[in-house]
């Protein structure tokens, strides 16, 4: 995405500055959703040590991005605001991710191995809590506590000012969720 970002601001750069240059006080506005909004996020990034070149306020609105910067510091100013869906899985989708999640699997795995088939039945569905071995297991797999580091699996994260995450009303559609008249 890195790469992508670059090269969308090696095709297109050009022209934008020539835009903004031809209109003092206009706003660069970048927006993407799923993958291009991992580009859009690094790309907000890149031109963010630029907007004082490019004479343009730059800002990002990024539906659904996949985590895709590290540390966040380095993105501090940078103004991206992050649309996040409920039951998107994009966000938290990484290299990093997947490692805790399959670490959380093989440690549910390895503390079932102890407990009998029928008391790992009755957990899977929910007929008695999960045993407090298996719950600290996973805890701990899951922070990544014991994966080695993987220099090319960094924990990414989405490089947002400010997130909205839209979640549905208990047994309401997106739309009906304010409950008003839909008036102005």
């Amino acid at each position: 995405m890195a790469r992508m970002a670059r090269a969308v601001w090696a095709a297109a750069g050009g022209d934008v500055r020539r835009a903004l240059g031809a209109r003092p006080g206009t706003e660069l506005v970048i927006t993407g959703h799923s993958l291009g909004a991992g580009v859009a996020c690094l790309l907000a990034v890149l031109l963010a040590k630029e907007e004082e070149a490019l004479a343009a306020r730059v800002r990002c609105f990024a539906f659904a991005p996949p985590p895709v910067f590290a540390p966040l510091s380095a993105a501090r100013g940078v103004e991206v605001r992050a649309f996040l869906h409920g039951e998107d899985c994009v966000p938290f989708l990484s290299v990093d991710a997947g490692r805790r999640l399959l670490a959380s699997l093989r440690a549910a795995g390895t503390i079932a191995d102890t407990h009998s088939s029928l008391a790992v039945s009755r957990m899977v569905f929910g007929r008695c809590a999960p045993s407090a071995d298996l719950v600290a297991a996973v805890s701990r797999a899951a922070r990544g506590v014991d994966l080695p580091r993987v220099e090319r699996a960094p924990r990414l994260l989405i490089p947002a000012s400010s997130v909205v995450w839209v979640r549905q009303a208990c047994g309401k559609s997106a739309g009906e969720a304010g409950g008003g008249s839909g008036g102005g």
